[in-house]
């Protein structure tokens, strides 16, 4: 495992530097579907190498934000 520094990464909460620390666990290509079942990952896709992460030092403060909606909601009809 060779260690990687500075990984800048940006998500719905903001962006963000992180360094790797070790290889964690393995993970296998999935798909999801909100209605029916969803269909098998194409053949292109490879398994997922995860690694445990820190924040890269001196990175600014994380700004704490939610998003607005998401993709599982729920209504509930009494």
């Amino acid at each position: 495992n060779v260690k990687e520094t500075g990984i800048e990464i940006e998500d719905v909460f903001g962006k963000l530097s992180l360094d790797t620390v070790k290889a964690n666990r393995l993970l296998v290509p999935s798909a999801k579907s909100l209605g029916s079942p969803a269909p098998a990952p194409g053949g292109t896709l490879d398994h997922y190498k995860c690694y445990k992460v820190k924040v890269t030092k001196d990175t600014p403060k994380f700004i704490k934000t939610h998003p607005k909606s998401d993709q599982v909601s729920a209504t509930v009809h009494v």
